[in-house]
This record gives structure tokens, C-alpha cells and sequence, in this order.
């Protein structure tokens, strides 16, 4: 499983899950029964140029996104 995202250091909640997924990406790593069936990982600075590398490789990618709020680097 593949995680991606960023947030800005008053989103309390978002830097929460962000810690979230680490405490379970470090179980799920650190047990030799699990970790040859699933890995986790964490993309931290995720954007939509790290997703265009990402986006190719899986079999099922789910963007969750709030239009309209969401930063985005400006195109070049």
C-alpha cells in the first residue's frame, strides 16, 4: 500500500493520520509473517508531479482531493 500527502502544520487531525499511517507502516514492516504478502510506505511532499511517476505503476489508484482548496504548484 502505497500512502501519499502533505500538511500544513495547523492540520491538526492531518498530521495525526500522517503519524498514523507511519505507526502501521512500522508494524506491518517489522513483521516478517506480513511483510512478505504487504508493505506499506509513505510518500511524504506528495504533488501531483510525484503522482504522474506513481499513478503508472498501480493497478488501482483513488485520489482524494478537495477541489478548490487543494495547493498545487503553479504550471510552468
Amino acid at each position: 500500500m502505497i500512502f501519499g500527502g502533505k500538511a500544513a502544520p495547523g492540520y491538526f487531525l492531518a498530521k495525526l493520520i500522517i503519524r498514523l499511517i507511519h505507526a502501521v507502516a512500522d508494524t506491518v514492516n517489522g513483521d516478517p509473517a506480513v511483510n512478505a504478502r504487504l508493505r506499506v510506505a509513505f510518500v511524504p511532499d506528495f504533488n501531483v508531479t510525484i503522482g504522474q511517476r506513481i499513478y503508472p505503476a498501480a493497478d488501482l489508484s483513488e485520489q482524494i482531493s478537495t477541489a478548490g482548496k487543494e495547493a498545487s504548484a503553479p504550471a510552468t
